[in-house]
């Protein structure tokens, strides 16, 4: 799966970046490839793919050279997508996101009560759906709560590599949301080069939503990373304006890590 959405990204980012007719054509070879691997690796995320080459419509339009035609064909091509992919599949991913929520939410609470590890789910969970992605979304970077949960001599490799993730995400969060940042400042001003920026956050948001509403499992996030790597390495720090925002976002950051893991010591021994 992370091959198959890594090989995804290539295609977008080379055909924003180099519009050129071979990379449409490769691109096109990719999406067929991606679909038909994704059927049979996770058919549901199907939809995903739909969402992404709005995306990349979206960001071709953030072009420098975006002109009345070009934003004519963009309104033809997803209005045919919309007509012949969106109806049946927003549907039948609409009822999956359901069940899935309704499952979790279920789960959650009964996990909640048994260990009474209100601080983890109940303030994420059982929240309205916009709350639930804001307040899901800081929950994902930070995983588990507290970071050195999963380190324990009883706990198998598959809890350790989860806890060394969540110790990197956590660390490399203000980088990203940095890069982000950028990007976006980027598409919106219409800078030369904006584009394949723009996917990837664009990219980042929508994958991370995804998996907020369905799982809140940070290792279904995992095949979206490469996004989000990308992204925290764009920032040009030896821009003084630059780094100082990305001093900002490391301050807000890691002073709401070390918040949150007080109040969960405070909640659990107090």
């Amino acid at each position: 799966t992370l091959f198959t959405y890594t090989l995804l990204l290539y295609g977008f980012v080379r055909a924003l970046a180099l519009p050129q007719m071979s990379n449409g054509i490769w691109l096109s070879i990719i999406l067929v490839s991606v679909t038909s691997a994704t059927l049979f690796l996770r058919d549901k995320s199907v939809f995903l793919i739909a969402v992404f080459c709005v995306l990349g419509l979206v960001s071709w339009m953030c072009d420098k050279k975006s002109n009345s035609i070009k934003i004519f064909i963009v309104w033809i091509v997803g209005f045919f997508i919309v007509i012949f992919i969106f109806i049946d599949t927003v549907v039948s991913y609409q009822e999956f996101v359901w069940r899935k929520m309704t499952s979790i939410y279920m789960s959650f609470k009964e996990i909640e009560v048994l260990s009474k590890a209100r601080l983890k789910y109940s303030w994420v969970v059982d929240q309205p759906l916009l709350i639930r992605l804001l307040a899901g979304s800081v929950y994902m970077h930070i995983h588990p709560i507290p970071l050195w949960a999963y380190f324990s001599p009883l706990s198998s490799e598959y809890y350790w590599i989860k806890g060394y993730h969540g110790l990197y995400f956590a660390a490399l969060t203000p980088f990203g949301v940095a890069g982000i940042y950028t990007a976006l400042k980027q598409a919106i001003q219409r800078e030369r080069g904006a584009a394949p920026l723009c996917f990837l956050a664009l990219y980042t948001i929508v994958s991370l939503f995804s998996v907020v509403v369905t799982s809140l499992d940070t290792r279904h996030l995992g095949p979206f990373l490469p996004a989000f790597l990308i992204l925290s390495v764009l920032p040009a720090r030896q821009d003084p304006r630059i780094r100082s925002q990305l001093k900002l976002c490391c301050v807000i950051w890691y002073s709401a890590v070390v918040s949150i893991h007080v109040l969960y010591l405070m909640v659990k021994y107090f």
